[in-house]
Order: structure tokens, then sequence, then C-alpha cells
């Protein structure tokens, strides 16, 4: 391990809100350029025995580090500033109100947003951190879509939400085999 370097961000953002009859709609882009990404390692072995090769110089290396327990370890994982990566995404908005008179006001809203992450780093750095599992699982686990539709009812001093949510199909790298969920 080496001592973290801060992350720097890059921000990109552009957007538009409309107003049609009575629904307000609010779309918005993003990106995201991260380099020097703090991230968790995938565990790394550890051995006592010289022919085990990287295993054994994490060894020599917690050993010299003065890691007084490292001959009882077999694996350690730490945070690193270990690759650089982009996220970009969409997220559109939009609500209407429903005035049902002295029967109080329905307000639906709707929402969608699409997000995407992947690395910007060469495979050799990002190797050097992840196994193939957790650099599988950083561009694909969690679910590229999402929708909401919720409608808050309101009258005089009580109201009541209800929600449904939509979440997109995604894909797990587990022992090997690819995984794919659907979505729910």
């Amino acid at each position: 391990a080496s001592p973290l370097k801060p992350e720097l961000s890059n921000n990109y953002t552009i957007g538009f809100t409309a107003q049609m009859a009575n629904v307000d709609l609010t779309v918005d882009f993003y990106r995201i350029d991260i380099e020097d990404r703090m991230f968790p390692t995938s565990p790394q072995p550890v051995s006592t025995d010289s022919t085990s090769g990287s295993a054994y110089d994490n060894f020599l290396a917690l050993q010299g580090a003065g890691v007084e327990s490292a001959a009882f370890l077999s694996q350690v994982n730490f945070f690193a500033s270990a690759f650089d990566s982009t996220t970009e995404g969409v997220d559109i908005v939009a609500s209407t109100p429903i005035d049902w008179g002295n029967n109080g006001v329905t307000t639906l809203t709707a929402s969608a947003s699409f997000n995407e992450s992947e690395f910007d780093s060469p495979e050799s750095q990002v190797s050097n951190f992840l196994n193939a599992e957790a650099r599988f699982d950083f561009e694909n686990l969690l679910p590229k879509w999402k929708g909401v539709i919720s409608a808050r009812h309101e009258i005089n001093n009580f109201s009541i939400v209800g929600r449904v949510s939509y979440f997109g199909e995604f894909d797990n790298f587990s022992r090997g085999d690819i995984q794919t969920y659907g979505a729910n």
C-alpha cells in the first residue's frame, strides 16, 4: 500500500426545467470524471511460503512495514488511490398536482434515472488493485435504470404517501460465472 492521494474530480452538468400545462418537468445530464479514485482493493494474498510469489512478496512488505502479525495473515485489503473513472447519467422528474377541492390535493411524481460508471485507467493499472470479479462488478453490479412513481395526498394537516420503485436489470460476477438479475 502507498499513501492515499486526494481524489480530483471534474463535474459537468446541464439541465433544463419546463412547465407544460399543469406538469413540472426537470431533466439533468451529468458527467463526473474522477482521478485517483479511492477504492478498497480486492483481498491480497499473504503467505510465509517463499514459493508463493506475490503472496510471499506481500508478507515481506508487511514484515518490512513492521506489522508484527504478518505471519498470521492469509490476506489483506486496504484503500488505495487505485484508478480513474467516469460516471455519466441523466435524471428526469415530472410532477403534477391534482386538486380535489375540499378533499385535498394529490401530487403525482414520476422520476427516472440512468447511470453508468466505467474505468478510465488502463486494465493493467486497475488489475493491480482489483480482481476480475471486482472489476466486472464496478461497471455492472448496480442497475443502470431506476424509476419511481409516487403519490402524495394532503388534506388539512394529514398527508399520506404511496410509492412504487423499479430497478433495471444488472449483472453480478461470482465464482467465475456471470449471473443476470432481472428488473424488478
